[in-house]
């Protein structure tokens, strides 16, 4: 890990070393959070799988169809990938659950020949290893044993061409996950008016389409033999929501929309109906009310959505060095406390996010003469702070070491990804 000092790890001062920035999720299995990919990976020849992740034992970070195929943590501390019923597992890795540093897995089939990796070093190898390996779920199997910790940057080369590149970096106000290969979303195929313009709904204006929620029977918006059923597709639009849910039929299913107002995507899996469609509620009383425009519907192969994750799942991370930082948890920058006893312990109020268990970089400037301690980590009393240690609370706690004022300044807590070597 690279450490540049208080300054740095503060945030205030070094914007321009900051290399990147993105979104990671923290999945929580205790939710029954994963991804879920539009169809099915299918590979039946020479392959490669790259993804990154903390480790998470005893749980799935990608599963198949069945059981046959997966990649797993054992509850052992051992990787282990099953490609149709077909074990390769590493001997002696030892992992021990840390939700505070990002491995590389990867696994490599070339002509019968598997080769397991993790951080670049070769843990398994096995010959005659044939039969298909499938992928349609991240972070589960069979949506069983979810992962708990983060997973990113799965890669999937199919005979030597890309044809999955998630990064798994938004930042999860919507449920779609994006795959960067050149080519995975197809052009625009709405044009024109709809033909399908049912009861409730008006067109003030091309593209415009306003829903009073009278209705009750007849409510849907739809352009008829547009798409093509077993294919997947972006929609995108946006929402003036006043009341109601929007939803989206997909052959089989209804689909709701966010009920608020703003730009909102969705993935939809179509298998059942080559219309497209938007309607205003599946049930009376809930009835949509609002107006949609600017829809945008393409073709997408690859992408995947997110089950069961919210917003609250994603924080925002910027690299400096080789390592992330999170954004700053403690609620202001000073904090003064005065202690009345030595060792008395003072809480910040309104500063309970801290993670148990999660990692964190927190500096701070003492401008007393008073040393004192920062209670979620472990450590000696110092004047000014700045290390890196797990929380074991889930609050900002200060200790002073004698009676006396304390006034810290430039306090900042920060959670740290570091990325293996």
């Amino acid at each position: 890990m690279l450490d540049l000092g208080v300054n740095i790890y503060g945030g205030e001062v070094l914007s321009s070393i900051f290399f990147n920035s993105r979104f990671f999720t923290d999945l929580q299995a205790s939710l029954l959070q994963h991804y879920v990919l539009d169809n099915t990976v299918t590979l039946s020849g020479d392959f490669e799988i790259e993804i990154t992740t903390t480790i998470s034992l005893d749980t799935f970070i990608l599963g198949g169809e069945t059981t046959s195929d997966w990649l797993t943590m054992t509850a052992g501390g051992e990787l282990y990938w099953k490609i149709n019923n077909q074990n390769l597992v590493s001997t002696g890795l030892g992992l021990v659950a840390d939700k505070s540093t990002l491995h590389i897995s990867r696994l490599r089939r070339v002509a019968g020949v598997a080769t397991l990796y993790f951080d670049g070093n070769i843990v398994d190898t096995d010959t005659g290893i044939t039969g298909d390996f499938t992928v349609s779920q991240i972070g589960a199997i069979t949506n069983l044993q979810h992962f708990d910790g983060i997973i990113a940057n799965l890669k999937i080369t199919d005979q030597g061409v890309l044809t999955h590149d998630l990064p798994i970096d938004e930042d999860r106000t919507n449920d779609v996950v994006v795959n960067h290969v050149s080519g995975s979303l197809g052009g625009e195929l709405l044009s024109g008016p709809p033909s399908l313009m049912q009861d409730n709904w008006t067109s003030p204006s091309d593209g415009v389409y306003v829903s009073d929620g009278v209705s009750t029977v007849e409510r849907d918006l739809g352009w008829l033999g547009m798409l093509v059923s077993g294919n997947s597709y972006l929609i995108t639009l946006d929402l003036d929501w006043t009341s109601g849910t929007l939803l989206t039929w997909t052959g089989s299913i209804n689909i709701p929309w966010p009920q608020s107002s703003g730009r909102h995507t969705l993935l939809i899996n179509q298998d059942g109906t080559t219309t497209f469609n938007v309607n205003s509620g599946a049930s009376v009383g809930n009835e949509f009310v609002g107006t949609v425009s600017n829809i945008s519907v393409k073709q997408a192969t690859g992408y995947a959505t997110a089950a069961a994750i919210t917003s609250d799942s994603a924080e925002l991370f910027t690299q400096v060095g080789d390592d992330w930082l999170g954004v700053k948890l403690a609620n202001s920058s000073t904090f003064n406390f005065t202690t009345t006893s030595n060792f008395e312990q003072v809480p910040q109020v309104g500063s309970g996010d801290l993670v148990v268990g999660n990692t964190y970089k927190a500096t701070a400037i003492n401008a007393t003469a008073n040393t004192f301690r920062f209670r979620p980590f472990a450590g000696s009393y110092v004047s000014s702070l700045d290390l890196t240690a797990d929380a074991q609370t889930s609050e900002l706690t200060w200790q002073g070491n004698q009676i006396g004022d304390y006034e810290l300044s430039n306090i900042s807590v920060k959670r740290l990804l570091e990325v293996a070597p």
